[in-house]
Order: structure tokens, then sequence, then C-alpha cells
């Protein structure tokens, strides 16, 4: 796919003005030599976050097309503009996908921290709207006849596309029917778990790191009451199926691997929201690999107590099980992610979290408010055969901190297990994926229009990132 410009060269880029006394850019007032991509927002020009301007060979851009990357990169810097971009439907969301998704397809085109704010304005416009980028659409994805792997509102199977194993995750549109609230609460929305794995599809497209399963990319079907994602087929499945196959296999790059992962996600403003065994698969070469983000929440808001949700609790957090926080944020990826220490080194999951916070009225919350953080997690004293384990027990008791802004974050975890554990992260190379690109022909006219008509508009937006 093209990316920004076929070569470049840096400027300063200037942050973008205020909305009151901001000059609408259009095709007739950017001239050619105007080219920037002023993503950073006031707050953040210093000279470290300012973006590499990319100019491409003299004519071979139109003023149209400079104005749209000009135009964008104001809406992202600003909160407001963000919301209105999630507020397109339809065509205009699609071409504003795709548009986007160019922009994110040229590698260093913009800086680390310019990315982020395209990518989580992306993954907001296709959570809202449920479209994807072209160039993210699949066909002729091919499923086995029944799944692997039943859950509340999605299935897994295995697959082909092109010629090779799959794994193909099918999400559905809520039903009424089965145990939520969605009959009895009208602001409650069928398609909102479609929306989370939409938000995680794109994520995911745009991740490259050895710990995070990457995406091939979504199909979705006709009906569209589905998204299938499929991904690379990881041949030794979830880590809890591996460890009871494979008893004897060394934890401790398993370890390393999952915080990797998992300091990669809140390096980019990623929060996991169900990091457990369960979703972390396995590589051929005993590769940790994070999957499935960003969906315990809406089993606690829908209400869901299947037998995963159920077992799902004992990676939540207190603040989640309490209902203090409205979803899951860093810090409660780091208990869920201590909890999951536990599960490898120990594997018993009865006594990952004291049994007593699922018993009682409410499912134990009074008990999870009432503990004392020393009772919640018991020491596998038989087990603790070195000092290393000593040592990396005592930092995950921080992690079970009841008062979340106690416990450390994913970069001190990583550095300090780094330290105790050193030499053990997987060597596996990681060429698992190289996903297509498929050119995709960008409407600058139509999206310039887009652009030049919100940023005239007035008033607050609505809009979901």
């Amino acid at each position: 796919m093209g990316g920004l410009c076929s070569t470049s060269r840096q400027h300063t880029a200037h942050a973008p003005a205020s909305r009151s006394n901001r000059q609408t850019v259009t095709a007739s007032n950017l001239g050619k030599e105007e080219v920037s991509m002023r993503i950073t927002p006031h707050v953040q020009a210093t000279p470290e976050l300012l973006v590499s301007t990319h100019q491409s060979p003299e004519g071979s851009k139109s003023k149209v097309e400079l104005a749209c990357y000009a135009l964008v990169s104001e809406f992202v810097a600003n909160q407001d503009q963000r919301h209105a971009l999630a507020d397109l439907r339809g065509d205009e969301a699609q071409v504003m996908a795709d548009f986007l998704n160019e922009i994110l397809e040229h590698k260093g085109s913009i800086v680390t921290a310019e990315r982020r704010l395209v990518l989580h304005t992306l993954s907001g416009i296709t959570r809202a709207a449920l479209v994807f980028p072209a160039s993210h659409k699949l066909s002729d994805v091919h499923l086995e006849e029944d799944p692997f792997l039943e859950e509340n509102f999605s299935d897994r199977y295995k697959g082909r596309w092109s010629g090779q194993v799959v794994d193909v995750k099918v999400s559905h549109v809520l039903e009424a029917s089965c145990e939520t609230n969605l009959a009895s609460d009208p602001s409650n929305d069928p398609k909102q778990f479609l929306r989370v794995c939409a938000k995680d599809a794109i994520l995911r497209a745009h991740m490259s790191h050895p710990n995070i399963l990457p995406l091939h990319g979504v199909h979705v079907p006709d009906n569209n009451q589905e998204i299938w994602s499929v991904s690379p087929w990881i041949e030794f499945g979830s880590l809890p199926e591996y460890l009871r196959k494979s008893p004897e296999v060394p934890r401790v790059p398993l370890i390393m691997g999952i915080i990797s992962g998992l300091l990669y996600l809140h390096d980019n403003d990623i929060i996991h929201g169900d990091l457990r065994g369960q979703n972390v698969l396995v590589s051929k070469g005993g590769r940790a690999i994070l999957t499935n983000f960003d969906v315990s929440h809406v089993h606690m808001r829908l209400n869901t107590m299947s037998r995963t949700a159920v077992a799902s609790e004992f990676f939540m957090a207190p603040e989640l099980l309490l209902g203090t926080e409205s979803g899951p944020t860093r810090a409660s990826d780091i208990w869920a992610f201590a909890c999951t220490y536990y599960e490898v080194k120990f594997v018993d999951l009865r006594l990952v979290t004291n049994t007593s916070r699922l018993e009682g009225d409410d499912r134990g919350f009074e008990s999870v408010n009432n503990s004392k953080k020393d009772d919640l997690v018991p020491k596998p004293e038989p087990k603790m055969k070195t000092d290393k384990d000593e040592q990396a027990w005592r930092e995950m008791k921080k992690c079970w901190r009841l008062h979340h802004s106690q416990r450390p974050a994913a970069k001190q975890l990583f550095d300090f297990l780094s330290r105790v554990y050193p030499g053990n992260n997987s060597t596996e190379a990681t060429d698992l994926i190289a996903r297509p690109h498929h050119t995709v022909e960008i409407n600058y006219p139509h999206i310039l229009s887009i652009l030049e008509r919100m940023s005239s508009a007035q008033g607050p937006t609505s809009g979901e990132i």
C-alpha cells in the first residue's frame, strides 16, 4: 500500500492552532511546500515529539492530498475532533478509515506518540461505525465444521485462508435470549461485543511484537451479524493446555513473554482487560503470545456468568469486582498478570486467589472489600524452591495490593523480572506473519470535503473513542 510519500526530509512541525483562531486548510490555500503532518498536541509540542515531514517527489502529490494530511493532523490532536470522527457513519466512515489506515501503513511516516493518536482514532471509528479499512478485509476464509472453543459471544475455529491453516475467531451479535440484561435495559447495544472485537482487530493489525498475536485480517459475512478475525494458527494452543500436556517445560520464559507483551500494550496506551492463561497462546518454539484484548468488562456489564466468565473472576482486581472502576485499567492488568504468573508457576487455579471472594452475597464482593491484602493469595510454600522465586513472589505481592495506585507498573515488573531471571526470553524466530497489503485508492476530494465540513462545525460532539 502506498504511504504518505515515497521520499522524505525532516523539518519542524508546528503545533496546531486553537479552534477559535485556526484557519481552515483548503486545497486553495495550501501550497506544495507546506507538507506538514502537524499531529503533535499543543502540550506535547517539544522537539523530541515533533513529526518527521515526508515530502514526495515534485508534483506527485496534489494540493488536495496535502490539505487532507494537514487537516487530519489537527483532528487527531484534538479530543473533541477525534470524537467527531467517531460519529461518522456509512461511506464517510469507510473512506476515513481507509485514509487513516494508509497513514499507519506507511512505516516511519510519523513518530510513535503521534502514531498512537492516529491508531486510536482509527480504532474509535471502527468500533463506532463497524467499518474496517478495505485492505484489512479478507475473502475465501473457510471454517472447519465445528468450533474447537465455544464462549459466550464468540466461537473459535480452525480454518483455511490463502493456502494456510488459520485461527478464526467468530464473534456474534448478542441475543436477548442469552443470560444478559439486554431485554430489560435499552441502553445495552446488541452489537456491543462486535464493537469491542472490531477495536481489538484494528489494534492487532497495527501491532508488531513477538508476544502479541498478529492479525491476517477480518471477514465480515453479508448478514453483518458476525466478525471473523483471522490470525495465524498457533500449534500449541492456550497456555493452560500447553502446561497440562508439557508439565516439565521451563516456566520463566513464558512469564517473561507475558510481561513483555503487556509492557508493549501499555506503552501503546492499550489495556488488555482480560489477561489470564486462557488468553495466552504458546507457539511451537515456546513463546507466550497475548490475545483476546478488552472483553472482560463486556462480560461484567452484561452480567454473563458462564463458566468462562466465572473463571475470569479469579483474575479480576478487587476494584473491578466491586465496581469502583468503570472498566479495566493498567493497574487491573497488573493484578491479572500476577495471577497469571501464579497460574504459570504453580498451575493450581484453586489457589490463584482466595476462594472466599466468590462466596456469600453479591459474589463475595463484601469479602473482597474487607480482606487483608496478605490473605488474598496464599503462598505455595512447597513450590518455592529458589531464592529467585522468593524474590519474584515478594514482587508479585505488590501486584495484589488492594489499592490500585500502589501496584507496580509493567515497566517496573519487566525490569525486575529481567534482573531476577536473566537470559530467559524466548529466542524463537518471530516470522509468524507478514500481513498482506492491498493497494486501496483513497478518495482525497471526499476526505477533504468531510474534514472541512467538520472543521467548520460548531458545538460539542458525542462520539466514542
